[in-house]
């Protein structure tokens, strides 16, 4: 009867630690997916922020170099007619 009740006893200390390996699990598991939500809110955050600065800031700029350049062009093009203008004179 002694090794019964020994064997019966480990059973129930080997399954109690299997559970309670097993809910821990699950609690790091729920731990995990938490965090990895506030890092796809974080990330998102930043997408929008960069949108935002590349909207406001980019955006305009390369528009006002846009029109920088083509007015560059422009007087470039009238300097060239000026001293075309000059030559048939």
């Amino acid at each position: 009867m002694d090794t019964n009740i020994f064997l019966t006893l480990v059973i129930v200390l080997v399954s109690t630690i299997i559970v309670a390996v097993g809910v821990y699990v699950i609690l790091v598991l729920r731990d995990v997916r938490a965090n990895l939500e506030k890092l796809y809110r974080l990330l998102h955050h930043l997408e929008s922020m960069a949108e935002t600065v590349d909207k406001k800031v980019v955006s305009p700029t390369s528009n006002l170099l846009g029109i920088a350049s083509a007015v560059k062009e422009g007087l470039g093009m009238l300097a060239a007619l000026k001293a075309r203008k000059k030559d048939k004179e």
